[in-house]
């Protein structure tokens, strides 16, 4: 009666689809690190103009702090050089060449008026150790020679109580202990030591040689110098003959006896033992009779733990390097005239 041709054939479960679950789950994985992806790079995009805009405001910061600071010597210029003075090394040594070219009056203008003391000393400090820092670096620049001038006038207790009274005595006092607790001696025996022994006329090697020695009162820090100056290898014949005549005459090695020497055995290498043990024999022998019993022994002590420390043929020349086979191989001629027999003859 009806032809089944007509009827409609309905799928129940769905329509089907050729994509296996495996393939699906590829396809959504890779959606999802795409989106992802994107992601990354959107963020990434954001913070590169975060940090561009940083380095563009930075930039005029700077500048404008570069202005203040060539047309003045206020405390805001010397504010703007501890901002920027570390970073940039032309305004530094610029700051240091206008201030020695002024002199005195120029160095310690700002602290003669007394409502600027205070803000003064607190900025010359961090100032004179963004100089230290540049010499340790540099110092066969020519910029370091202004540095090397200003901070000895400035930890020159003579030169500040003259300029300032009794206020520069203190502030001397201040600066000297201020760099001493932040590597003085370690950063000027970098500044020595890179300075080669066959440029001994190197102007800066005098200022370094007596920034060496006016620290001296403060508490540890002859055993500072003895720790980092005097293991300097080469010492007497890296500086010039008028400034180590000044570093032997102003060591009080009469005051050897408040030296920790236990802390300099345990912190020197065995090549800074040796090369103190050399500087040791140079300085300290010619002033024999200035060392009272106590000094004495304590020298001696350290003379002897430094030779005790020190590996076992630590001194001894190198050996001579072995023949090579070509050499070993080679026929060697004897001198048989003095003789008794041919038994020394090569066969």
């Amino acid at each position: 009666m009806f032809n089944d041709l007509r009827k409609r054939h309905i799928n129940l479960g769905g329509s089907t689809s050729s994509v296996s679950h495996s393939a699906l789950l590829s396809s959504t994985r890779a959606a999802r690190e795409e989106r992802l992806a994107l992601q990354r790079k959107h963020d990434s995009a954001i913070r590169i103009q975060a940090w561009w805009r940083g380095v563009r405001e930075a930039r005029s910061v700077r500048r404008e702090m570069r202005g203040w600071l060539d047309n003045g010597q206020g405390l805001r210029a010397l504010r703007c050089l501890v901002l920027i003075g570390g970073r940039d090394q032309e305004a530094l040594g610029a700051w240091s060449a206008t201030v020695v070219s002024g002199g005195d009056d120029a160095l310690f203008a700002l602290p003669r008026q007394l409502e600027h003391r205070t803000s003064w000393l607190i900025l010359i400090k961090q100032t004179a150790l963004l100089l230290l820092r540049s010499i340790a670096k540099f110092p066969s620049n020519p910029r370091s020679i202004p540095h090397l001038q200003i901070l000895v006038a400035l930890m020159t207790s003579s030169t500040t109580a003259s300029a300032l009274g009794d206020f520069g005595s203190y502030a001397s006092d201040q600066i000297t202990m201020y760099l001493f607790s932040r590597d003085l001696y370690p950063l000027l025996s970098q500044a020595i030591a890179s300075i080669p022994p066959t440029a001994r006329a190197s102007p800066a090697l005098p200022h370094l040689a007596s920034l060496t020695t006016l620290p001296l009162s403060t508490p540890k820090a002859l055993t500072a110098l003895l720790r980092h100056i005097l293991t300097i290898p080469l010492l007497p014949n890296r500086i010039p003959p008028s400034a180590l005549t000044h570093l032997s005459a102003h060591i009080p090695f009469s005051q050897l006896a408040r030296v920790d020497y236990a802390s300099i055995l345990e912190g020197t290498t065995a090549e800074e033992k040796v090369n103190l043990l050399a500087n040791l024999q140079v300085f300290v022998p010619p002033r024999y009779q200035l060392l009272d019993p106590a000094a004495c022994g304590v020298y001696f002590a350290l003379l002897t733990g430094l030779v005790n420390a020190l590996p076992v043929q630590v001194l001894n020349p190198k050996k001579a390097k072995p023949q090579t086979a070509a050499a070993a191989a080679a026929p060697t001629n004897y001198d048989s005239s003095d003789s008794d027999d041919d038994t020394h003859r090569t066969r």
